[in-house]
């Protein structure tokens, strides 16, 4: 459900991944329990973000032909195999996770729990999970950046050419971890960017029983400030939410300047989209690429973690490159291949 102000809704979902990303948990989904396919995303999905939401194409450690891939796999698919034990499980107790900047305080009223939550930056996040957070996620990633390295070319082919997707080879991401929960979420976005009042716009949630869902309380003076967003409806009752996304995120130099050639010959916006558009993962895409001369880079959320674990402030993609450039982090080429150390 939304707050007021929705002529901003086209970027929340930008708004709310940019300030969340810097929580280091990996990429927050604005739409957690929106979803293309009928089964809850996992270990292995390969997809892109469209409007806060993770469309999946096919899952790579599955058999070929298997259900689940209802799109089908691409041209001569090999699957990864990876056994279950690889994977790392862990409980995320229930709770609020916030975005630098903001101020979270409790008290009890009626016998329910009531947060108040202030943002002092120019924008900020918070998600409320009302129920434990399953985190999973792969415990060696050599195997499926190698993979990923090896086979994404099928991909951005197969998303193209036989499932008809406007997507480029850079916005596909290999997931390898993710924060799903079975219960009710909340999310927020403050976004005090477009005016010149002092930040400290503030807003108000009240848990009336538990489980009874989530309700939005503004502050009169915060109203203008934010969008909000929980779930799942009824209708999405049998699609697990998923709160956080990790994985890898390819950038190849020449299919780069393909997408960019078809883009200006078909007049639409070229592959790497604008700066606001990108994320902080592409930052890094784009510093390798343009460091060394591999003819692709790769990346993972977890660079991005251990690059900026220390910086309270969101991580857009400026921000990451400003960084990047002035901080020069070592870099490895293996073959074609390059990537952070």
């Amino acid at each position: 459900m939304w707050g007021r102000n929705s002529s901003a809704l086209m970027s929340n979902y930008q708004l709310y991944q940019q300030a969340l990303t810097s929580a280091g948990h990996g990429t927050p989904l604005w739409e957690p329990s929106s979803t293309t396919s009928q089964t809850a995303l996992r270990i292995g999905d390969v997809g892109y973000l469209r409007f806060g939401t993770f469309v999946r194409l096919f899952n790579v450690t599955l058999p070929s032909g298997h259900r689940e891939n209802e799109n089908g796999e691409p041209e001569n698919y090999v699957p990864l195999v990876v056994h279950p034990t690889e994977w790392h499980r862990t409980v995320i107790p229930k709770g609020i996770i916030a975005s630098s900047g903001i101020q979270v305080s409790s008290l009890q009223q009626d016998d329910s729990p009531h947060v108040s939550f202030r943002c002092t930056d120019k924008i900020g996040a918070v998600i409320m999970a009302e129920d434990d957070v399953i985190r999973e996620d792969v415990v060696n990633l050599g195997p499926f950046a190698d993979y990923a390295a090896t086979h994404s070319h099928t991909w951005i082919r197969f998303a193209r050419h036989t499932l008809m997707r406007e997507v480029a080879l850079h916005e596909l991401i290999l997931l390898t971890g993710c924060d799903l929960t079975r219960g009710r979420y909340s999310v927020t976005v403050f976004n005090g960017a477009h005016t010149s009042k002092r930040p400290g716009h503030g807003a108000s949630f009240q848990l009336a029983r538990p489980g009874s869902g989530t309700r939005l309380c503004p502050n009169p003076e915060a109203i203008s400030y934010f969008q909000h967003n929980y779930g799942p409806s009824s209708s999405m009752r049998s699609v697990t939410p998923c709160l956080f996304i990790r994985g890898f995120k390819l950038l190849d130099r020449h299919v780069e300047r393909m997408e960019d050639e078809e883009a200006d010959r078909n007049e639409i916006e070229d592959s790497c989209g604008t700066a606001q558009s990108r994320g902080p993962l592409d930052a890094i895409l784009r510093y390798l690429c343009d460091k060394s001369d591999a003819d692709m880079a790769i990346t993972h959320d977890l660079d991005l973690i251990r690059l900026l674990h220390k910086d309270k402030v969101s991580w857009d993609y400026n921000y990451v490159l400003k960084r990047l450039r002035k901080g020069r982090p070592s870099f490895i080429s293996e073959g074609p291949v390059a990537s952070l150390i």
